[in-house]
């Protein structure tokens, strides 16, 4: 039930590894911009924070990887409160197997 979750986690992880995994200066460089780029971006530290909490999932787009790479300028503005609560799991998704009202 979970398997789409753990999935996308894990390939996040994967992808954390390979940023960590060269030692070149050149390399480097490019993975602390990156950084640098998802914590500037409102948008991507969002994405990045629900995504690694377990707390919903949101994943990246090829805008957004454009946007850690430096190719497109970071976005200024920030979600609304409605449209981030729209990516978090509800109750019904953590406890399908649950029903209201019974015990």
């Amino acid at each position: 039930m979970r398997y789409k979750r753990a999935d996308h986690v894990i390939q996040l992880s994967h992808l954390a590894a390979l940023a960590y995994s060269f030692p070149f200066k050149p390399v480097s460089y490019i993975r602390q911009r990156t950084f640098e780029r998802m914590e500037e971006d409102p948008i991507l530290h969002f994405k990045q924070m629900l995504n690694v909490s377990g707390l919903g999932m949101w994943k990246e787009n090829v805008r957004d990887r454009f946007i850690q790479g430096g190719i497109m300028p970071v976005r200024m503005k920030d979600l609304p409160k409605d449209r981030k609560e729209l990516k978090y799991y509800t109750p019904e998704d953590d406890y399908p197997w649950k029903t209201e009202g019974l015990k």
